[in-house]
């Protein structure tokens, strides 16, 4: 009996050891400096950017593991690296090798930060290749045909792709940020269509342009043949709620797309970029719905948005306080809208604004205009009020407002413009409002709010 047992343990140690000798042979072969030179330039060429780590190691559980693996731009030095992770794993099966085949059942990266930057055809690009045909070599031996030994690298079954605690950065051609996304997890499953790869995304929080921030993302993605799409997409906006879906087309020169999105009851301050001074003074909840097309590499687009504002309020603002105290309405000082509508049709890099309108018990604006592709603002509006407010103004106000040509609205309107940079708009809206006396005792202000004011029009008749 104790022969039996005595030699099961010899095998059982005998085998452990050979196990042992196999992984510490395999570890020692991956970290030579020579496999790990051969290795950097065969990552470098496939990627067609320069790759560095840390080391290299193997164990039977997690397969071939990178630490600290970077590929760096192709382009200039002070450029930030297109990929960086704390480690690569790559677990695949061993017996297809011997076939000819590599089943890879499993890539992750742990950590990684992920960087496409727009080049100068405006495709995301993540390197910029360069033709093997225009690219100078040095001459080599001529070798003979009959010596040449050709070794096909067999083409990867990928199975599961899993990234960790990521962080993704869009750039813009100028270097500007247009997106980040951190803390995502993204778990991609092989299908079985070749080539496509489906599983859940999830981000704590994405920051678009640096202005605004959407949390807890969660969403569905697809990737085939360079083809992207996201669905059931569902975030947060401060309190409000964003839903839709993403389409487009990389393996396209122009990149088209298309989305859709709708916006959910959220607050309108969170709508505004943060460095908005206004909208620390609004009040109340936006619904929106747009639905877009185009080509993200030229620009081109088309589409219909629309956004909705209920339950809102302005509040604290010295230009309303100011014309509450000269027409003696306590309400211009926390001014309530009743109802808003924006409308908006998109046409490649212009958006046109069509008659939209605000309303409050104050009074009614209606607008409509456009922005050009430099960002340039070009409206008319007129500003209804009714025969109470209208008589409450100061005389000099009274002379720009004429009777209201709509037959559905009572009362006075005035008319007005609003142009230059969107950043910076200009419009005659305040001297007509308000007079040359108001407008003095509020210039500081108004510098800040709406730019230099317009030299006052010719009064229209009363």
């Amino acid at each position: 009996m104790k022969q039996p047992l005595r030699r099961l343990i010899s095998i059982s140690c005998l085998g452990a050891f050979l196990i042992a000798a196999f992984i510490l042979a395999v570890n020692l072969y991956v970290q030579s400096a020579g496999v790990q030179s051969r290795l950097r330039s065969a990552l470098s060429d496939a990627v067609g950017s320069p790759v560095t780590f840390f080391r290299t190691t193997f164990s039977p559980w997690n397969g071939f593991r990178i630490d600290r693996l970077k590929i760096a731009s192709p382009h200039a030095a002070s450029d930030p690296d297109l990929l960086q992770t704390n480690h690569l794993e790559v677990r695949c099966k061993f017996f297809p090798l011997f076939a000819g085949k590599a089943v890879l059942q499993r890539i992750a990266l742990d950590s990684p930060v992920i960087v496409f930057q727009q080049n100068a055809d405006g495709r995301f690009q993540w390197v910029q290749r360069t033709d093997p045909k225009k690219t100078a070599t040095p001459a080599a031996p001529a070798v003979p045909e009959s010596s040449r030994v050709a070794v096909p690298l067999p083409e990867p079954d990928i199975r599961k792709i899993l990234l960790k605690n990521g962080s993704l950065v869009l750039l813009a051609r100028d270097g500007t940020e247009l997106l980040r996304a951190e803390a995502f997890r993204c778990s991609l499953n092989s299908t079985s269509i070749p080539g496509k790869f489906q599983g859940p995304f999830k981000a704590e929080k994405i920051t678009l342009r640096g202005l605004w921030v959407i949390s807890e993302i969660d969403a569905e993605v697809t990737l085939e043949n360079q083809k992207i799409a996201i669905t059931d997409f569902d975030a947060r906006l401060g309190e409000g709620k964003i839903i839709g879906d993403l389409h487009a087309d990389f393996s396209a020169s122009a990149i088209p797309y298309e989305l859709a999105f709708r916006l959910i009851d959220a607050q309108l301050p969170h709508f505004f970029p943060p460095d908005f001074d206004l909208a620390r003074s609004l009040e109340g909840n936006i619904h929106a719905r747009i639905n877009l097309a185009g080509e993200i590499a030229t620009g081109k687009r088309s589409g219909h948005a629309e956004w909705k504002i209920s339950r809102a309020r302005i509040n604290q603002i010295q230009l309303l306080q100011t014309i509450g105290e000269l027409t003696g309405n306590d309400r211009w000082k926390k001014l309530s809208i009743k109802k808003a509508e924006i409308k908006a049709d998109f046409h490649d890099s212009t958006i046109r604004i069509t008659p939209s309108h605000f309303t409050a018990n104050e009074g009614r604006v209606i607008f409509s205009g456009q922005i050009d592709p430099e960002l340039q603002l070009d409206f008319d509006g007129l500003l209804y009020l009714d025969e109470v407010i209208y008589k409450k103004l100061p005389s000099e106000a009274r002379d720009n407002f004429v009777l209201s040509q709509d037959p559905e609205i009572t009362g006075y309107q005035l008319d007005f413009t609003v142009d230059g940079p969107i950043d910076a708009p200009r419009s005659d809206f305040v001297n007509r409002l308000i007079g040359e006396r108001l407008e003095k005792k509020m210039r500081g202000f108004l510098r800040s709010f709406v730019g230099e004011s317009a030299p006052s029009p010719t009064p229209a008749p009363k």
